[in-house]
């Protein structure tokens, strides 16, 4: 008698894996908003501690997403049981995506718009605008037209690092937390010295803004190609993974 194939995706196991990953981080996501929070409220009092408020999320956002997105495997014993759920990849893959990626994101966001509204209330008399809370966590403090494309490059670029945190998280397993942030710095450190190296030879020939302009757009396409493209790391790494 033949077996019947398991359908690859059930929203009705999806939604079972994501309760199920939400209270094993019910801790975690509990400390994290209260952090945030903290930070967030401490911000409201001065500059500094604004801009330093700031940083430490980020930092604590992406240690997070690197460290505890596949923590299921970084033991053995979690991780035989974590391959024998009876859900299919594409599923845990987007349960995994939605809590360790999204959901941080989310959580940051909330957290820290609950204290800058709670912050502003203490130490200033004026309160904040929804503009200001979706700036705060990239520290640029007035924002402006003439700022768009350079908040529209630091989300593209927090986007990017946040997704290849999540594959290294996979890939390099117990190891991700070190390797993944050299990889980043070489990464980085890399392409601005390739872009720099691009932006001096457009500047010294003399050509006019629009290659300008068009390079810095070509550098968008590159980072969503790039989130796309670990994304797909991810999916195809954790399929090899349970196949083994």
């Amino acid at each position: 008698m033949r077996k019947e194939k398991k359908m690859e995706f059930s929203l009705a196991r999806l939604n079972h894996l994501l309760k199920k990953l939400l209270q094993e981080r019910s801790r975690l996501i509990l400390i994290l908003f209260a952090t945030f929070f903290l930070l967030s409220f401490a911000s409201m009092s001065n500059d500094y501690i604004m801009i330093f408020s700031a940083l430490v999320i980020l930092g604590i956002s992406a240690v997070v997403v690197c460290h505890y997105s596949f923590a299921s495997y970084h033991k053995t014993n979690s991780q035989i049981h974590t391959i024998l759920l009876p859900t299919s990849t594409l599923e845990k893959f987007i349960a995994l995506f939605i809590v360790n990626v999204l959901g941080i994101i989310l959580l940051m966001f909330v957290s820290c718009f609950l204290g800058l509204l709670c912050g502003s209330l203490v130490f200033q008399d004026s309160g904040i605008t929804l503009r200001d809370i979706v700036y705060f966590p990239f520290f640029i403090a007035e924002p402006s037209t003439e700022s768009q494309s350079d908040y529209c490059s630091v989300i593209i670029n927090f986007a990017s690092t946040i997704v290849f945190l999540f594959y290294a998280s996979l890939f390099f397993k117990e190891k991700a937390l070190g390797l993944a942030f050299i990889c980043i710095f070489l990464y980085h450190s890399l392409r601005d010295f390739c872009n720099n190296l691009l932006l001096t030879s457009i500047q010294n020939i003399q050509l006019n803004d629009s290659l300008i302009d068009y390079q810095i757009q070509n550098n968008f396409i590159l980072k969503v190609i790039i989130i796309i493209g670990f994304l797909l790391l991810t999916y195809l790494r954790m399929k090899e993974e349970e196949a083994s």
